[in-house]
């Protein structure tokens, strides 16, 4: 698994969660945005934080040996043995496992790796508003769908992992769709990628590689964020970074009740609800019509939930470290990594 490397800063943001005698970092599908990496260390007494590759990582807790390893997970399938599994069968000092969310940290308890370490699941979403904030709907344009333009596979399949062919098939086929704008927020890959059908060109817009404030800015001033799960992963194994955008931005996702079903932190209140039989674009429709007070509850409703949600990580880091030996470790020899987790 390759470290991660310096890119342009776009993409869902997450918190690192390290203070006292906390080192918090993890291997590359630990601890990283969908949409932007980054790379670097911090000191400051026995704390570490890095967002790296996971032999980086084992030696900055080697060398740092801070009381505790928060590993933060989004996706429980990093245990495979192609994978990162060989991260926690050998931790250099006391790990505790944060997934990001419920059905994924219930992935890793099914997992015997991930019975080995103390496992809770919280989410750590850093605020991010623009300086001049959207206070009305006259400037929202857009709904918006973020995150890389990766391919999924398996043994008999291939697709993209948002379903853009889905989305344009409910666009083209809608009648009142007419005022409905989709901007897609992708980092690397082209527009020829979302195969958009000529009559809807107008309808599309692309956008790539945006950095920080542009990215959120984009999100910010959009009506809502649509998930198209084009990987039915996001709702057994993984958290999807459409999840941490919305409470990054505190813009509401259109939601199935299936989504709320598995990511139960979410309410009613924090999104716009398909009905049954309704698709995305239904929806859409349905918002484009709301006013002001209705559609701005749901953003309040959401920054509500994201503190809510800080200070329930911040309660667990805290039970971890009380848990977490109270004097340094003895050094820990250096780092095996088994052969089938190398890359040439």
């Amino acid at each position: 698994m390759a470290p991660h490397t310096a890119q342009p800063a776009r993409g869902p943001g997450r918190a690192s969660a390290a203070g006292g005698d906390v080192g918090a970092c993890g291997p590359a599908h630990l601890h990283q945005s969908g949409a932007g990496r980054t790379q670097g260390a911090r000191v400051a007494g026995r704390t570490s934080c890095c967002e790296t590759g996971p032999k980086l990582c084992h030696l900055a807790a080697r060398v740092l040996r801070p009381r505790l390893l928060l590993a933060l997970v989004h996706r429980a399938d990093w245990l495979a043995p192609h994978g990162a599994a060989w991260f926690v069968q050998g931790p250099p000092c006391p790990t505790q496992l944060l997934a990001l969310a419920p059905h994924v940290a219930e992935a890793l308890r099914q997992h015997p790796l991930g019975q080995q370490h103390r496992l809770h699941w919280g989410l750590l979403a850093a605020p991010c508003a623009p300086a001049k904030p959207c206070t009305s709907k006259a400037c929202l344009k857009g709904f918006v769908v973020q995150g890389t333009l990766r391919q999924w596979r398996n043994t008999t399949a291939t697709g993209l992992i948002r379903d853009y062919t889905g989305l344009w098939g409910q666009l083209g086929a809608h009648r009142g769709a007419g005022a409905v704008r989709v901007t897609v927020l992708g980092s690397g890959g082209f527009r020829k990628q979302l195969a958009v059908p000529p009559d809807l060109d107008e309808q599309v817009e692309f956008r790539s590689g945006l950095p920080y404030p542009k990215f959120w800015n984009a999100i910010h001033r959009s009506w809502a964020l649509v998930p198209a799960f084009g990987n039915g992963k996001y709702l057994t194994s993984r958290i999807s970074s459409t999840m941490l955008a919305s409470l990054t931005a505190c813009v509401p996702i259109i939601a199935s009740r299936a989504i709320l079903d598995v990511y139960t932190f979410l309410r009613n209140e924090h999104v716009f609800l398909q009905g049954e039989g309704e698709g995305e674009v239904d929806v859409m429709v349905r918002v484009l019509a709301m006013d002001d007070a209705a559609l701005f509850a749901k953003r309040s409703a959401l920054c509500k939930l994201r503190e809510e949600m800080a200070r329930r990580s911040a309660q667990v880091i805290r039970e971890a470290l009380e848990l977490a030996p109270e004097t340094l470790l003895p050094p820990v020899p250096p780092l095996s990594q088994p052969a089938a987790s190398r890359r040439s």
